[in-house]
């Protein structure tokens, strides 16, 4: 599999779009894919290599949200206050990061946490 940017006639002047290529079979993807992508979880980056250039970089064109973050290949790691995964397709050159604050991170473990207990507690209840 192939993939280009801007490949005529698929050019914007505003944003970046992106070609795949398998055989002979083209699928351009929208350049929006990546806010609809936020919309559902803000905190997240897809990336792809560009064919031409060989670097990687967001469907959108925009940077990359944590600077310093690998996003080539399956990873999990902490750059400053952010935890991050990042899990690249087998098959295509396609890799999705998704971070979270530390804190934010702590927080959601402690609800996870509460919850639990308070199911344990009812099937405790339930079972007596």
């Amino acid at each position: 599999m192939k993939f280009y940017r801007d490949l005529p006639p698929y050019v914007s002047p505003s944003m970046s779009i992106f070609v795949m290529q398998q055989g002979d079979s083209y699928v351009v993807e929208d350049p929006s894919f990546q806010e609809r992508l936020e919309r559902i979880n803000g905190n997240s980056d897809t990336t792809m290599i560009d064919v031409a250039s060989q670097k990687r970089g967001r469907a959108s064109g925009l940077p990359l949200s944590i600077p310093g973050a690998i996003t080539d290949r399956d990873v999990q790691e902490r750059v400053g206050d952010v935890l991050y995964v990042t899990h690249c397709s087998l098959h295509t050159a396609v890799c999705t990061t998704v971070y979270a604050s530390y804190s934010a991170a702590l927080k959601l473990i402690e609800i996870a946490r509460s919850v639990m207990r308070r199911r344990a507690r009812c099937a405790a209840r339930f079972w007596s």
